[in-house]
């Protein structure tokens, strides 16, 4: 009876040990991860492109657009959603580092910023 309660033990650790390692290699957790570290990190999730700089998130909503044998991305549209009191330190060197990792995923995209991430671009 012990033998069989501590394989039930040890597959029980083995469970939880399992259910850590897949979630630390989870986008989310690596997202959550660079937001609070200040680092570059996006990932793709049903249509939607989530993004964070300097602890800043954005999101992209991709506008696929048939090619000729394929179907591709045509358009990503940027948007931010919070206070625009976080974007104080957001420079045009990060907007270019973001664009600069969507056109390394998706080439021949076109990158388009919706306000205020827009009217910042262009007061910089």
């Amino acid at each position: 009876m012990t033998i069989v309660l501590f394989l039930f033990i040890l597959l029980a650790a083995a469970c939880i040990v399992y259910s850590i390692l897949r979630y630390k290699q989870s986008d989310q957790y690596r997202f959550t991860r660079a937001e609070r570290t200040n680092d570059i990190y996006m990932y793709e999730k049903n249509g939607k492109i989530f993004m964070t700089t300097k602890g800043v998130t954005f999101q992209g909503y991709i506008q696929i657009e048939p090619n000729e044998t394929v179907y591709s991305v045509a358009q990503i549209n940027i948007v931010f959603d919070g206070p625009k009191s976080r974007l104080l330190d957001i420079t045009r060197n990060d907007l270019y580092d973001i664009e600069k990792q969507l056109y390394t995923k998706y080439p021949n995209t076109q990158v388009d910023w919706q306000p205020p991430m827009s009217d910042l671009l262009n007061s910089i």
